[in-house]
């Protein structure tokens, strides 16, 4: 008997007290385990679930019976494949659901459009792609077609085209904390960024895909030296925390950010490691470069991250 089996079937009645379920499985075939666990626990608030095999009547069964879900986790784990066969899956009732997380490469645009219609109290959602060699052509459009609650929003791994961003970010005018990836034309997106979103508090930008990018360091110095201090861009004054992930912490200075009125701390992640065994861990920061600054080195394996605190 496949362990997990063993291990699902102590779960198939009711626990009147279990509010969070989480469950990770590369190997199942079929989602029904999981299907009668949630039939049997409606009154789960949490829902974490990582699965190769998932069908409509899986989502079907979180949307009929989890009726007070409020956070919703679903990765869809699968081989490498260069071909992809769009699912199309939607929510058939109105949801209580607050905090959504997708990790979904064949989820279909229309599909995830359906979902977010029956999410109306929805407040976070993150939308990420597994494998990079389908984010660049697939999932570059989606719309939200009406007003929403959503006040963080973050999308790994995809690149969507300005006039969706344009058509989310019109519809989330709550929106205060944004994660985005930087597509190939990024100048239009940080435009709208900039234009649409009318109280960030929190920006997180990741440049374009280094394989379609010839010149990284001009795209940074084009976006501090036109953007951060040229533009009258409304978040210059309304961000009290940026994060850059890639960019490289030993071309920037304060004088970038000089501009940006409430501006509490930077944070540059995923930073070339080789920096941090070559120099002393004092001198990585150029002080001269960085006034009225103090410095936090947080180090990875791999990576190292620099987080600069207003002083």
């Amino acid at each position: 008997m496949p362990s997990h089996t063993n291990l699902l079937n102590p779960f198939k009645k009711n626990y009147p007290s279990l509010k969070k379920f989480e469950y990770r499985d590369e190997q199942l075939e079929d989602p029904q385990l999981i299907i009668n666990i949630l039939e049997l626990n409606t009154q789960l608030v949490t829902l974490n679930i990582e699965l190769c095999c998932w069908n409509n009547a899986l989502m079907t069964t979180i949307c009929r019976h989890l009726t007070i879900l409020e956070e919703f986790k679903l990765v869809e784990l699968s081989i490498y494949t260069q071909s992809r066969i769009d699912k199309t899956s939607k929510f058939s009732h109105s949801t209580k659901i607050k905090k959504l997380n997708l990790c979904w490469d064949m989820l279909s645009p229309s599909s995830l459009e359906s979902i977010l219609l029956n999410c109306p109290q929805l407040e976070e959602l993150k939308i990420e792609s597994l494998r990079n060699h389908l984010s660049q052509e697939y999932f570059t459009t989606f719309n939200i077609s009406r007003p929403t609650k959503i006040k963080k929003l973050e999308f790994g791994r995809i690149n969507l085209s300005v006039s969706s961003l344009n058509s989310i970010f019109l519809n989330c005018p709550q929106l205060n904390d944004l994660n985005i990836r930087l597509p190939v034309d990024w100048k239009e997106a940080i435009k709208s960024v900039g234009s649409k979103c009318m109280d960030l508090k929190h920006l997180s930008i990741r440049p374009i895909n280094p394989m379609q990018l010839r010149d990284s360091n001009g795209l940074f110095l084009e976006l501090y030296q036109n953007e951060f201090l040229s533009s009258n861009s409304i978040y210059i004054s309304t961000l009290t925390s940026l994060t850059l992930i890639g960019f490289n912490f030993s071309d920037s200075r304060a004088e970038y950010f000089k501009n940006f009125a409430n501006l509490n701390s930077i944070t540059y992640l995923e930073q070339d490691r080789t920096q941090y065994t070559r120099f002393k861990k004092e001198d990585i920061v150029d002080k001269e470069m960085w006034p009225g600054y103090r410095y936090i080195l947080i180090d990875h394996k791999c990576k190292f991250d620099v987080k600069l605190i207003k002083l």
